[in-house]
């Protein structure tokens, strides 16, 4: 009887898991700066989901980053299901899933020492390109629901994602070492095709 191969390992599940708990525990008050209660907060909650991302790629990303988290953190910050489209889908689980689409050039180990300044390089345009994808689904969702106009809801969510996308990115670059050394003593299904 042949043995299949399933979509998702357990180890992949468990860091998946892992990694998820941690940016809902980081989402929590006493770790985040809110800026209002209509929402938008400063903190490290998207550490963690970069990590994911760049490990697991797209799709693994999307399901653990854009349902599991998505879902978890809609239903925690008690704005209710019907913001999870716009605000946790496209604004979490899209872009983190676009910026996972780095992860070769990210961790790619070539022969030349220019390649550590091309994966830093590569990292710093992920995360850009992640905060741009965070900043437009956050800005469709004040424009849908608190009928905002497209230059105040981007100036908005500017203002919060903007700074969390600059921490991300100062905790990634330092924890950038460490990241490649774990991907290669543990590299996942994803990881380990480059």
């Amino acid at each position: 009887m042949e043995k299949r191969k399933s979509f998702l390992s357990v180890k992949e599940m468990v860091e998946m898991a892992l990694l998820v708990a941690l940016a809902v525990v980081l989402d929590l008050d006493g770790f985040k700066i809110s800026l209002s209660a209509d929402g938008g907060s400063i903190g490290f909650t998207m550490v963690p989901l970069f990590i994911l991302g760049y490990r697991h790629g797209f799709f693994k990303s999307l399901i653990g980053v854009g349902v599991i988290y998505g879902l978890t953190t809609a239903l925690l910050d008690e704005h209710g299901l019907v913001y999870y489209p716009f605000d946790y889908l496209i604004a979490y689980g899209v872009s983190i899933s676009v910026g996972s689409l780095f992860s070769k050039a990210i961790f790619y180990k070539g022969e030349y020492g220019v390649d550590k300044v091309l994966n830093i390089l590569s990292l710093v345009l992920s995360v850009i390109i992640v905060g741009i994808i965070r900043v437009l689904g956050h800005s469709l969702s004040s424009m849908v629901f608190y009928e905002y106009t497209f230059e105040a809801s981007v100036a908005y969510n500017i203002s919060y994602v903007g700074p969390s996308i600059i921490i991300c990115l100062l905790v990634l670059i330092v924890l950038y070492p460490t990241l490649r050394l774990l991907n290669k003593k543990f590299p996942t299904n994803f990881t380990k095709k480059f």
